[in-house]
C-alpha cells in the first residue's frame, strides 16, 4: 500500500476537494496543508503571510510538511497548498515518500473557482488577480509536472485516481 499521496496544483484546482473524495473512497486518511499549517500556527494563511511574510510562510510549510512525512504510520492524501512543491525541497520529498499527482485546470476554470473565496488566498490579492494567477502558473508549471502523474481536473473521476494509485504502487 501506497503511504502518501500528494496532490499538487494551482489555487483553486480543487486539490482539497479532491483529496478528501479520494481519501475517504481509499479509506485513508488526509491532510490539507494549509489547515495543518493554521492548526499548528493557530492563525489562518492569510494572516501568517501580512504578518511574517512570504519566506516565513514557506519556511512554516516546509516543517508542516516535514511533520507529516514523520507520521508515516497511517496511509495519507496530502493537498498541499499551490506553492508547497515550489520551494526547498519539498517536490523531491514528496516524489520520494509516494505519489505526486498534479491536478491541472484550464485557467478559466480556476479563475471561475477563484472568485468565489478570493479574500483568502493572499498570493492573488492584487489588482489583477488574472494576470497574477498567469505569472504564478508560469513559475510553477515547471516545477508541478515533475509529478509522477497529470490529471486535467476538467474530466478527473475517482476512478480515473485509481488507476493512476495502481500505477504508482507498481512502480519502482
Amino acid at each position: 500500500m501506497i503511504k502518501f499521496i500528494f496532490l499538487i496544483g494551482m489555487p483553486g484546482v480543487g486539490k482539497t476537494y479532491w483529496g478528501k473524495k479520494l481519501a475517504e473512497h481509499l479509506r485513508m486518511r488526509f491532510v490539507d496543508l494549509d489547515d495543518f499549517i493554521e492548526d499548528r500556527e493557530d492563525d489562518s494563511i492569510l494572516a501568517l503571510f501580512a504578518q511574517q511574510g512570504e519566506e516565513k510562510f514557506r519556511e512554516m510549510e516546509r516543517n508542516a510538511l516535514h511533520a507529516v512525512l514523520a507520521d508515516n504510520t497511517v496511509p495519507t492524501v496530502v493537498a498541499c497548498g499551490g506553492g508547497t512543491p515550489c520551494f526547498f525541497d519539498n517536490m523531491d520529498k514528496m516524489k520520494e515518500a509516494g505519489c505526486v499527482i498534479f491536478l491541472r485546470a484550464e485557467m478559466d476554470t480556476l479563475l471561475s473557482r477563484l472568485f468565489v473565496d478570493i479574500e483568502f488566498r493572499p498570493l492573488l490579492q492584487a489588482d489583477s488577480v488574472h494576470d497574477k494567477l498567469y505569472q504564478l502558473a508560469g513559475h510553477r508549471m515547471p516545477v508541478y509536472k515533475r509529478a509522477h502523474h497529470i490529471l486535467e481536473v476538467e474530466t478527473v473521476s475517482v476512478n480515473t485516481f485509481e488507476e493512476i494509485i495502481l500505477q504508482c504502487t507498481s512502480e519502482p
